[in-house]
């Protein structure tokens, strides 16, 4: 049961901050064509006019989201800490190539955003792993 809670909460924290992030960047550098960014309509008409700092800022938000998603998922599980990040990756980078597929991004996006979550996932997990293992000398 704590296995199934701990991907569940991992999965809906990384959504979170991928939807903040997603329209914290949106609104911070608008649009041209004053488009409404909750309306995903309009977003996909004014996808060509998106700045490359929008872009790489969102690829940014998108890899924090991944690193708290394992972070807060090893945090919660304390054993079989490989396949709870494995579960909260996979299901990141599905809910994540869904969403850059729905809006039509250009395909280096799309390929970055996709191999993006799996690797930042187990960043997240490793961070929380090696600041709480009194095994390690080091400890960052």
């Amino acid at each position: 049961m704590k296995y199934l809670i701990s991907i569940s909460i991992g999965i809906l924290v990384g959504l979170l901050a991928m939807v903040i992030s997603e329209y914290s960047v949106l609104a911070l550098f608008p649009l041209a064509n004053q488009s409404d960014i909750l309306d995903i309509t309009s977003l996909s008409e004014n996808m060509e006019s998106m700045p490359l700092q929008n872009l790489i800022l969102i690829l940014i938000g998108y890899a924090i989201a991944a690193i708290l998603a394992g972070f807060i998922g090893t945090k919660l599980k304390t054993e079989n800490l490989f396949m709870t990040m494995i579960a909260i990756g996979v299901s990141l980078t599905i809910i994540g190539c869904f969403y850059l597929l729905m809006i039509p991004y250009p395909l280096w996006m799309i390929i970055a955003g996709s191999v993006i979550f799996i690797p930042m996932t187990w960043l997240g997990s490793k961070i929380y792993k090696a600041r709480h293992d009194d095994k390690l000398i080091y400890k960052f």
